[in-house]
């Protein structure tokens, strides 16, 4: 990835706290789908955590103007991209017509949460038809968002050596909440299916890295 050292963690935490690096991909949004999960292959917790607790805390501060990679696919000529976008759309539209149903309502609070992208597309998918974007679900994705940003402030101080003893013990979502936030900032991977569901699993200690194929 352009800008960033696949080495050591130390070395990812150094680039990005780099701060022309940091200033560049905080006004870009973050990176895009494909590098997004590019990143998620360095393993490197301490960069990731303060790269996406600083885009999760931009896009808090104005989530209105903030940018945001577009919900469908990569490449415009690629069949799976155009199906894919095709479903994706149709996803959409159901979840626009019938957001304010109560059992649609209960599921949505009971998740993690849109992803930023879809997030985006759905509100715009509001305005063309002239529907104001729930209040409700706006202060869910920024509770979300917040949670986020929480958690990966407790990662950080598990990096500070300076802290000693005092250092706080991540339990495992702490720990995954760097990768939760690539998800969050950039949607689902271009590795997704199957390989980065697999990963996920994966880092979530349900398979062994043997289990997983690395190429292919």
């Amino acid at each position: 990835m352009p800008g960033l050292s696949a080495g050591s963690p130390a070395g990812g935490a150094v680039f990005i706290n780099d701060p022309e690096l940091r200033r560049r991909i905080r006004s870009a949004g973050g990176f895009c789908n494909p590098y997004s999960f590019q990143f998620l292959g360095y393993h490197d917790s301490l960069a990731g955590s303060i790269l996406y607790r600083d885009l999760l805390n931009a896009w808090l501060e104005r989530p209105a103007d903030f940018p945001v990679l577009p919900a469908s696919g990569i490449l415009s000529g690629c069949p799976a991209c155009a199906e894919r976008t095709r479903m994706e759309k149709s996803c959409l539209e159901l979840l626009a017509e019938f957001l304010e149903e109560d059992q649609l309502k209960s599921a949505l609070l009971a998740s993690d949460g849109l992803c930023l992208p879809h997030f985006q597309a759905l509100d715009g998918r509001l305005r063309e038809g002239k529907r104001p974007l729930p209040a409700w679900l706006m202060d869910f994705q920024r509770e979300i968002a917040a949670r986020l940003v929480a958690d990966l402030s407790v990662c950080l101080q598990a990096s500070n050596f300076s802290l000693g003893n005092a250092r706080p013990i991540l339990t495992r979502q702490q720990e995954l909440s760097w990768q939760r936030a690539v998800r969050k900032l950039a949607g689902s991977g271009a590795l997704d299916p199957p390989h980065g569901n697999r990963y996920l699993r994966r880092v979530q200690g349900m398979e062994s890295p043997a289990q997983i194929p690395t190429t292919g």
